[in-house]
């Protein structure tokens, strides 16, 4: 493993939660693409019609200016940041908690406790593969789908494999 501690490393310490995960500033590449690029396509409109004014005998409408189009990519940079800043996920010693919605409308805490996991999927678009992030899915055998989704983390597949590790770590010592 590389990115995420191991597992018996996690457990020793005996002190507050094991790790807490926010997104990958990589999966927030497409915003910040996004808010560049029509930044840039802004500017050209403001360059070619800057000088163009707006004259209604609205007097609103007379202020309105083509400045007012960078408003676009200013709202979506500040969405990416409220995504990335809006979920956290906390793995503790007996359970993995998403807090979602902090800077939202909605705001939801779904807990799953190691002994109920029953799968660990991981899921990868092409541009996650390249960057190294990706979702992780925890299933329980109570419903279909996924019960608990980490979205945008980064090392997936380290982060899988970590849970893995202690949730039968914690089952084998739950035996003895």
């Amino acid at each position: 493993m590389g990115y995420y501690p191991r597992a018996e490393e996690l457990l020793a310490n005996t002190e507050g939660h094991l790790l807490e995960l926010k997104r990958s500033p990589r999966s927030m590449l497409g915003f910040f693409a996004w808010a560049l690029f029509s930044a840039l396509i802004v500017s050209v409109i403001c360059y070619f019609f800057g000088s163009v004014r707006i004259s209604y005998e609205i007097p609103v409408v007379n202020l309105l200016s083509t400045y007012w189009f960078f408003l676009f990519p200013i709202g979506v940079a500040i969405e990416g940041i409220r995504q990335y800043h809006d979920d956290l996920y906390i793995l503790d010693r007996e359970k993995v908690t998403h807090k979602g919605g902090r800077l939202s409308l909605e705001y939801s805490v779904p807990e799953i406790r190691y002994q109920d996991i029953r799968a660990v999927g991981v899921s990868q678009s092409f541009v996650g593969r390249l960057f190294d992030y990706g979702d992780v899915e925890l299933n329980t055998a109570a419903q279909d789908q996924g019960e608990l989704l980490l979205e945008g983390i980064r090392a997936p597949d380290e982060l899988a494999e970590l849970i893995e590790e202690i949730r039968a770590f914690l089952i084998r010592h739950s035996r003895d």
